[in-house]
C-alpha cells in the first residue's frame, strides 16, 4: 500500500545539532549526528487517506479524546476537506496508519534533517533549536 512515488529517499551527511545538557542552566553543546539513508513522504497524510485506513481496518483508538473531533459522527472527513492534511490524531494513531501503509514514522533526528537539512536552515535562514538527545 506504500505509494513509493510519494516518498523521497534522503542520503544524509553528518550534521551538527545543539542539545541542552542542563535545563536548569540551559547549558548546551553541539553534537554530530550521522544518520543512515531513509525515505520520507513528501506530502502530509490526507483526510481521504486516513479515512480509507479506518474503513479498511476498522481502526478506532483506545483513547478517543479529541480523535478526529472535526469529522462527522459517522467518521467521515468534513465536506470538501478530503485532500486536507488529517489532524486530531495521536502518535499512536499515526503509528497505526504508518503500519497500515507498510511504513514507519521518522525518528526525531530523521524528521529534523528532512525539515531543515544539514545546515539547520529554513528557507535559507539559520535556526537554532534546542533538541533532546534521542
Amino acid at each position: 500500500m506504500l505509494l513509493l512515488e510519494n516518498f523521497v529517499k534522503i542520503h544524509p551527511v553528518p550534521f551538527q545539532r545543539e542539545i541542552i545538557i542542563d535545563f536548569d542552566t540551559m547549558k548546551s553543546e553541539m553534537i554530530t549526528i550521522d544518520l543512515g539513508p531513509f525515505a520520507i513522504n513528501k506530502y502530509p497524510v490526507t483526510n481521504e487517506e486516513f479515512h480509507r485506513f479506518i474503513q479498511e481496518t476498522g481502526y478506532f483508538p483506545d483513547i478517543t479524546t479529541g480523535f478526529l473531533n472535526h469529522w462527522t459522527k459517522d467518521m467521515t472527513p468534513p465536506e470538501n476537506k478530503d485532500g486536507y492534511p488529517v489532524v486530531f490524531v495521536s502518535y499512536d494513531d499515526a503509528l497505526a496508519y504508518a503500519g497500515f501503509i507498510g511504513g514507519r514514522l521518522p525518528t526525531n533526528r530523521e524528521w529534523f534533517y528532512a525539515a531543515f537539512g544539514p545546515a539547520n536552515r529554513i528557507h535559507g535562514a539559520m535556526i537554532s533549536m534546542p533538541a533532546c538527545a534521542t
